[in-house]
């Protein structure tokens, strides 16, 4: 099987993600909470970043890298075979969120007794950001 990627879909999705993500945790929709369940002060949240800021566009590169090969195994499958490229990529990001997110993520308020309402923030924000990146992954073959 020939694994085709569009690099330019990858960095579109990478791009989604850094936006999905800068919106997700805003002051308005998760930040405040957010912040308040890590221990966040705008202070502390200002001190490094550009560094933050670049890590997280580097991870969200090799998400966008992973998740391109996984939709374009998905399209040559016969699970997926009656349906569109970009409900190929959704159902293939949500499922990668499922059993790489979701499950990974639980482990938190389980064993950590971290709390389940910033479980649900965080896995929340990977479930949007990684059908966004499914979904233009898939739709732009």
């Amino acid at each position: 099987m020939d694994i085709v990627l569009n690099y330019w879909a990858i960095l579109a999705a990478a791009v989604a993600a850094m936006l999905v993500g800068s919106i997700w945790y805003a002051k308005p929709v998760f930040g405040k909470t957010w912040m308040a369940l890590v221990n966040m002060t705008p202070e502390k949240a200002k001190k490094g970043q550009a560094m933050a800021m670049i890590g997280m566009a580097i991870g969200a590169l090799i998400t966008a890298y992973i998740l391109a090969h996984f939709v374009a195994i998905a399209i040559g499958s016969p699970f997926f075979s009656e349906t569109s490229d970009l409900m190929q990529g959704i159902y293939t990001a949500f499922w990668a969120w499922l059993g790489f997110g979701f499950a990974q993520m639980i482990s938190g308020p389980l064993f950590a007794k971290s709390s389940w309402n910033l479980f649900l923030i965080n896995t929340g924000n990977m479930l949007v950001t990684l059908i966004a990146m499914g979904a233009i992954i898939g739709a732009w073959r």
